[in-house]
């Protein structure tokens, strides 16, 4: 209610959530100007090369295209255009995750029941609760040839059949940051109940909590293969439960 008591919408997310957003990429920005400086030159770079080409292309198509087919060839040259945008796009996804929740989906047949983080999708979350999904390998969250860094979120109740019932780490180019987070009470029918690191991924994990994770096969809590890369700081791993080796960690 207003002054006048009347009801008035308010929209919390565009009062609250857009103003820190934008106000965290400033300070970003502020303290790493060299990003910004290269992006405007690259960006210059690209839009010069692409209108030296272009420009002469659109002049003279009707001079070398029969009448006929002009609207063929002009359509052609748009298709192209948007295709080059399509490219760039997905080859330059930034995701950021400021809370919520990713709870109770399923992907029986694959992998990331949860959120799955493909090839240079560059997440960034922080803060967060994954729960209640379901997948053939990781029910929580899958990261795949991709650098990112994750912060403040709960990875828990999450069921698979495969690999990691809660995170899966993997690709020679993934590098992701962990910091103040807690894996637990997820449940694999297969290996690893907690979290995988394979695929010659790298983890950097920092003051972690893993427990009460259970997996039917090896690695209760976390596993490390073929190979994976880590570094752990503050690392608590307790209370997990592996029917064949290594309740807490495989390495």
């Amino acid at each position: 209610l207003n002054k006048f008591g009347r009801e008035v919408e308010v929209n919390v997310y565009t009062r609250h959530v857009v103003p820190a957003r934008q106000a965290y990429a400033w300070q970003q920005t502020a303290e790493n100007p060299a990003t910004l400086i290269f992006f405007v030159l690259l960006l210059l770079l690209v839009l010069v090369s692409m209108a030296s080409f272009r420009s002469p292309a659109v002049a003279l198509m009707p001079d070398v295209t029969v009448k006929p087919l002009r609207s063929k060839a002009n359509a052609v040259i748009n298709l192209m255009g948007t295709a080059g945008g399509m490219l760039v796009q997905s080859d330059g996804t930034r995701f950021y995750m400021y809370g919520g929740t990713v709870c109770n989906n399923e992907a029986p047949n694959s992998n990331g029941g949860g959120i799955y983080f493909s090839t240079k999708s560059c997440p960034n979350v922080y803060g967060g609760e994954f729960y209640g999904n379901k997948s053939k390998g990781a029910g929580g969250i899958y990261f795949l040839n991709t650098t990112g860094e994750v912060s403040n979120i709960k990875v828990h109740d999450n069921e698979a059949n495969g690999t990691a019932a809660g995170i899966i780490v993997t690709g020679k180019e993934t590098v992701i940051n962990m910091k103040d987070i807690e894996i637990y009470d997820n449940v694999n029918g297969g290996a690893v109940g907690g979290m995988s690191i394979q695929g010659y991924a790298t983890l950097n994990l920092e003051n972690a909590k893993i427990y009460g994770n259970e997996a039917s096969s090896t690695g209760g809590g976390i596993y490390f293969s073929t190979p994976g890369y880590g570094i752990f700081k503050n690392v608590e791993i307790y209370e997990n439960v592996s029917q064949k080796e290594a309740g807490g960690m495989f390495v």
